[in-house]
């Protein structure tokens, strides 16, 4: 990564003149293959350029594009719910496509459920390696209306071959993208990318009351032994979740870290939950992170009374969880706002 000019550090890479200039030839390179999905529907409303890495639970858009005329209203969930964001894979033709086929062909937008909008996806590729996607979306000309002009499959196929050297280019593009954040984090996370709409995860916070004066002067030792043990029993449950739900999904990575004052286990939703329906993520919460959640403040707090019953009376195990979004940073540890955010209640 080039460095400032300053002695301050590293150049913000979102500020990058080079990565905005990416951002604007993948916009460009992609412009004349968007004018043409104009001419085959008036029902045809944008395109997106996702990139992804391979592994990924998120893919991040780069670039949008939309129809040379159509009704505002049809582009507002769009602006609200994936321009801007990382989007989770898990559940979209999108991620199905990027995973196991060239093309997922037409599928109902798992995103946008409650409208009638239809998704085309075509897979970016570049020297061997999928690289992201272009995803088209098609609605109704009238809102609340009906699709009445969808271009056929075939058809849709024939304009990809016909533009298969502007694709190309455009995938190019991305991964020259890719690149420029090799070894420097998530390209969500550079591009300072919002949290995705739906979650990836569920975070488990855990803490002990008054531990910061525990881990201080003679009740120290006894503080550190505590931790020791509790960390043995976290990561225990840790590998027992990824064993039971075989965790494999979009590489979100069952984990357990460590962080001064409080610990956080990062649970990947199991394949086959759907992210983007609530009664699925209802049914979770309920019968998977609310008893998970029940064994962690219950084996804590046997350890705490082992270890720390004789500095504090019935040491305080203090347990609390919520759906989030997690990244990697450039140095291989999980970020994710939630984590702020649980922290956050406990010092309230």
């Amino acid at each position: 990564m080039d460095t400032s000019s300053l002695s301050g550090g590293l150049e913000r890479f979102s500020k990058r003149k080079d990565v905005n200039k990416t951002l604007t030839d993948i916009a460009d390179t992609t412009a004349t293959f968007n004018m043409a999905l104009s001419d085959t529907s008036n029902e045809y409303d944008s395109l997106v350029v996702f990139s992804h890495t391979e592994g990924a639970a998120t893919a991040v858009p780069v670039a949008t594009l939309e129809a040379s005329d159509t009704n505002w209203y049809r582009h507002n969930f769009r602006k609200d719910n994936i321009d801007g964001r990382r989007v989770v894979l898990a559940g979209t033709a999108l991620g199905k496509a990027l995973a196991h086929e060239k093309h997922a062909g037409y599928a109902n937008s798992a995103i946008n459920p409650s409208a009638t909008q239809m998704v085309f996806t075509e897979r970016l590729i570049h020297e061997g390696r999928v690289v992201g996607a272009v995803q088209e979306s098609f609605t109704p000309v009238r809102e609340n209306g009906y699709l009445e002009n969808l271009p056929g499959d075939r058809e849709l196929h024939a304009l990809s071959e016909e533009y298969r050297e502007v694709l190309a280019r455009t995938a190019a593009k991305v991964a020259l993208l890719q690149s420029m954040s090799e070894g420097s984090g998530s390209l969500g996370l550079l591009l300072e990318r919002e949290d995705p709409i739906a979650p990836d995860a569920f975070i488990v916070r855990t803490d002990v009351d008054g531990s910061r004066r525990l881990a201080r002067g003679y009740q120290r030792r006894a503080y550190e032994a505590y931790q020791n043990q509790s960390q043995i029993f976290l990561r225990r449950l840790a590998e027992k979740y990824q064993e039971r739900y075989l965790i494999d999904q979009y590489g979100v990575k069952t984990a357990y870290s460590d962080q001064g004052d409080g610990a956080y286990l990062i649970l990947p939703l199991p394949g086959g939950y759907n992210p983007y329906d609530i009664h699925t993520l209802n049914s979770y919460h309920h019968y998977t992170a609310t008893p998970f959640m029940n064994n962690v403040r219950a084996g804590l707090t046997i350890i705490g009374n082992r270890y720390l019953g004789d500095l504090t009376p019935e040491p305080t195990v203090q347990v609390s969880g919520a759906f989030g979004n997690i990244e990697e940073n450039g140095v291989g540890r999980f970020v994710s706002t939630t984590m702020y955010e649980l922290a956050e209640q406990k010092t309230k």
